[in-house]
């Protein structure tokens, strides 16, 4: 599914997440994040620290719904930077439950100035496993 759908799927209410979880509570923790460009744009050296905060500002119910990119990372050097599914569960892994809802073919002819010959869309959910 294309980004493009899960937004329609977001407004419609259909993505398992609930708009009203999509803020940040009085305790200074999130139910519900969204990310569909932040984590592909972060230098692959910094995500382990953009994981571990992400992971600290999570209610216990949070749903992180994450949208990544994976491309052969020797062709294109990013931005955006390729997320493999490897990368996604050593990152979040040890703090989250993870899930992949959605693996799509989003190879378009603009990626050929990239010098890609595929490109995939990923869409995962994160839970915070139980402690």
């Amino acid at each position: 599914m294309a980004l493009s759908e899960w937004e329609d799927r977001w407004q419609e209410g259909k993505t398992g997440f609930h708009k009203s979880e999509v803020h940040n509570t009085v305790g200074g923790k999130f139910g519900g994040i969204w990310d569909r460009g932040a984590l592909v744009a972060i230098n692959p050296c910094d995500r382990q620290k953009y994981a571990t905060l992400l992971m600290s500002l999570m209610n216990n119910d949070c749903r992180y719904l994450v949208d990544t990119f994976e491309y052969n990372p020797e062709l294109y050097k990013g931005t955006p930077f390729s997320v493999s599914e490897e990368d996604v569960k050593n990152i979040f892994g040890g703090g989250c439950d993870i899930e992949l809802l959605e693996s799509a073919d989003a190879f378009e002819e603009k990626h050929k100035s990239w010098e890609l010959d595929s490109l995939t869309e990923k869409v995962y959910r994160l839970t915070p496993k139980a402690q």
